[in-house]
């Protein structure tokens, strides 16, 4: 799975002070440990993005808690205010102590 923690963050452009929302996603198996494997039989091991964490300009906007229940590559969608120019910032983390980071530039018109 090379393409594992691969994360796509989309930020619409809006006017100052305008609501916008950012959409992300990222390439994650986000296996329960339930299922088992075709070709062995034997279960494959729990592997799932358990937070999210959303900086703007180094502040914490958003903290997302996650399980094994939330399917393969997590989509998210949330509103932030538009209200400066700056990096947005992800950071997930996994069961497995796996980190992942992707930055985003939001630039109001």
């Amino acid at each position: 799975m090379a393409d594992i923690g691969k994360a796509i963050i989309r930020v619409p452009k809006a006017a100052c002070g305008e609501m916008v929302e950012v959409k992300s996603l990222i390439t994650h198996p986000n296996d329960t440990g339930l299922v088992k494997d075709e070709k062995t039989g034997q279960l494959i091991p729990a592997h799932y993005v358990s937070s999210c964490k959303v900086e703007f300009n180094g502040e914490t906007v958003y903290e997302f808690s996650m399980g094994p229940s939330v399917s393969k590559d997590p989509y998210l969608a949330f509103s932030i205010k538009a209200d400066k120019a700056g990096t947005l910032k992800m950071t997930w983390k996994d069961n497995k102590g796996e980190v992942f980071e992707q930055s985003a530039d939001i630039n109001p018109v």
